[in-house]
């Protein structure tokens, strides 16, 4: 896998899905995966082809710290209080 691994927080919406195809579109990036608000009926479903760009290979998970730790970028398209907590989490990590 060349390029930036990015992930994308809130893959589900119809923004998240937008943001997962521009990613595997762009040869500079590289899908690290995505995550959904736990209990999403997008949980397990491959990331590629909820997006409708074809099997990647990654399911969509509801872990968004572990997605970031695994991701050298993370693009984030849920709620207000979610984009908080997110953000948190990534600050503190080292």
């Amino acid at each position: 896998m060349a390029g930036t691994k990015m992930g994308v927080v809130g893959c589900g919406g119809r923004m998240g899905r937008m943001l997962v195809a521009e990613i595997v579109a762009n040869e500079g990036c590289a899908l690290a995966g995505g995550c959904a608000k736990p209990g999403s009926g997008y949980i397990n479903q491959d990331i590629g082809e909820l997006a409708g760009v074809g099997r990647r290979g990654i399911s969509v998970g509801d872990d968004a710290e572990k997605l970031i730790r695994e991701s050298d970028v993370v693009i984030e398209f849920t709620t207000p209080g979610a984009t908080a907590s997110h953000a948190a989490q990534a600050a503190g990590l080292d």
